[in-house]
Parts: C-alpha cells; sequence; structure tokens
C-alpha cells in the first residue's frame, strides 16, 4: 500500500508498521519507511497523521483490544482525517465452530463481530461515511488453484505437510465465508473537524 501511495505521487510523510521482520526487510528494500511496531500497543501523537489505512490488520485485534484501539486511531487522526480499513470480521455470531480451524493458522486469532467494530469507532467519534462487502471467495479459489498448479514448485519451498495443510486451508476457509460467518469490509471512517 505504502509502493502505491508513493508511486501513484502522494505528498507528504508515508510511514507503514509491520509485526513481520521478512516483511520490514523487504519493504526497506523498496526504500519505504516501515518500522517493526505493534499498532495496538505502541501509543500514537495526537493528531499526528491525515490518514490511517490498514489492509488485514484488524483480525489480529482481539475483542477486548477493540475500543481502545479505535479510540487511538481517532486520537492520532488530525481534524478531518480519515481512517480507512480493510478487513474480516464476523457476522452472525461472535464464536462460530468454524473459527476452531483458523486457530491452526493464526493462533491466539480470534475475528471480532462487525457490529462491535463500528460500534467502537462511533464510541471514539468517528463518523462512518462507507461500509462495504465484498466477496472474498474468489481470492481464495485463485490462491487454491495457484498452489495446485505449482504443486511441484511449492515442495522446493515447504514440506508435504505444510502443502497439505494449506491444500485444505483454501477450501476450508471459502466455506467460512460461503456460509456468511464472515465477510471481507471495506469501512472508510471520518475524524470531524472540532
Amino acid at each position: 500500500m505504502l509502493q502505491l501511495l508513493r508511486d501513484e505521487g502522494h505528498r507528504g510523510e508515508l510511514c507503514g508498521f509491520t509485526l513481520s521482520k521478512a516483511q520490514l526487510d523487504y519493504a526497506r528494500t523498496l526504500g519505504l519507511n516501515v518500522s517493526l511496531t505493534n499498532f495496538i500497543t505502541t501509543p500514537f501523537e495526537r493528531a499526528a497523521f491525515d490518514r490511517i489505512v490498514s489492509v488485514g490488520a484488524l483480525e489480529h485485534v482481539r475483542p477486548h483490544e477493540i475500543a481502545a484501539l479505535y479510540q487511538k486511531m481517532y486520537d492520532a487522526l488530525a481534524p478531518g482525517g480519515l481512517a480507512v480499513h480493510q478487513f474480516f470480521s464476523l457476522e452472525r455470531e461472535p464464536y462460530p465452530a468454524s473459527m476452531v480451524m483458523v486457530q491452526l493458522f493464526f493462533p491466539g486469532s480470534l475475528l471480532v463481530m462487525h457490529s462491535v467494530h463500528l460500534e467502537a469507532a462511533q464510541q471514539a467519534g468517528f463518523r462512518v461515511l462507507h461500509d462495504s462487502i465484498h466477496d472474498y471467495r474468489p481470492t481464495l479459489r485463485a490462491w487454491y488453484d495457484r498452489l495446485v498448479a505449482y504443486q511441484e514448485a511449492a515442495l522446493k519451498l515447504v514440506d508435504l505437510t505444510t502443502y497439505n495443510r494449506y491444500l485444505t486451508f483454501f477450501p476450508i476457509s471459502w466455506l467460512f465465508f460461503e456460509q456468511n460467518e464472515a465477510r471481507l469490509h471495506r469501512v472508510v471512517l471520518e475524524k470531524s473537524y472540532l
């Protein structure tokens, strides 16, 4: 995302946070300003950002951390600033049985009900400008098809157990979205001018 913004001619400072050392190293080879920072626990300066963008990050925030995180983001934005998020959230129940499978791949992760996200954002002071649902199943299907098509190359990178685990992960994840247990949301939040 930082590379796209930079290449599209964004004016102003761009900075990113990651919890992945490999992602950090890769971003630095691209000349991007990225730090190994836990965005949940690291304090932000007040009104330090015009925009906060996250793609696939809020899935890793536990339910009891959501309200404080939205408040922290609200406080970190300048008046009129926007928070733009793309994330998965649960739709029908807070602890579906299907979440057990997620623990095999993302231990300790627990998706949050979408209504909890919206309530926390509004309690922090945000105005919801946009909330749309997108179908993640085509992405999962494409990844599965590529994994099958490139089995030989994949097995040179990982062992058979890891390959087979992902071979089952994609169809199970597809079913998770097919049954509307979770959905992919894109949300735009605005901090009002005070």
